[in-house]
């Protein structure tokens, strides 16, 4: 286990498809309650992405920790991620500028393809332009989906620190890019499966990206737990049992 700002991590912890499965008994026997919690969360979340992004991500995260120590869970609890909302704050601006770091440059890289195309019309003609067009899109979709999963690989950890340890959104932020670091590849197929799963359920009509989302981030907060340990009354195992009873 390694220490840092006090709070211990482990290594090597994370096993995606049982991450997964963790998720989905976290939640079952109140999916429809998480449903709305993590559908309430992301959509207020999005308004104005950068103020109230972070505070409600570590109100879902509070409504999961609950769960995990066997408590009842209420849907108001959501919004007790405002007490958390300058941290949260923090996390959100370093993630998005994070973000912008890594989109920019590819962006600008396209916009300089895409002013080159009418190069490729004069020589190829319009079948060749098209089909290059349509591939330049297919590899930036994909460089941003992947540098997507990495960059929220190095931050899933950062808001749960936030909602159960009440640390600074500069503190989360780098403890979680640390514990992420040494977890790194069970952490990153946690993301590929979140996108992947969030991905097929937009394919529904969106609706279906709602349904999963429970499950998804069920699964970072098992992966969460494995990688910063509770004492065992609080674990997975008795969290959702206890709940139910």
């Amino acid at each position: 286990m390694e220490e840092g700002d006090s709070i211990r991590f482990t290594r090597g912890a994370v096993r995606p498809w049982v991450c997964l499965t963790e998720g989905w008994e976290l939640v079952r026997g109140r999916y429809w309650l998480f449903v709305g919690i993590t559908a309430a969360g992301m959509i207020i979340g999005s308004v104005v992405p950068i103020v109230l992004f972070g505070a409600m991500m570590c109100g879902i995260y509070l409504c999961y920790l609950a769960r995990l120590r066997g408590e009842g869970v209420e849907f108001r609890q959501l919004f007790d991620g405002f007490q958390y909302f300058q941290s949260g704050l923090v996390a959100t601006v370093l993630l998005f500028g994070a973000g912008l770091m890594v989109t920019l440059p590819l962006s600008l890289s396209l916009s300089g393809v895409v002013i080159m195309l009418p190069l490729f019309i004069d020589r190829g003609g319009l079948t060749v332009a098209f089909a290059l067009y349509l591939a330049i899109i297919g590899v930036f979709v994909l460089s941003i989906m992947a540098a997507a999963i990495i960059l929220g690989t190095f931050f899933m950890f950062a808001f749960p620190l936030i909602a159960e340890h009440g640390q600074s959104g500069t503190a989360a932020v780098r403890l979680g890019a640390r514990a992420a670091q040494a977890n790194f590849w069970g952490a990153f197929r946690v993301m590929v499966l979140q996108v992947l799963l969030g991905v097929a359920g937009a394919c529904f009509c969106y609706v279906g990206a709602f349904l999963v989302l429970p499950v998804t981030m069920g699964a970072v907060m098992a992966a969460y737990r494995k990688v910063f340990p509770a004492p065992a009354t609080h674990r997975i195992t008795g969290g959702p049992a206890a709940a139910n009873s």
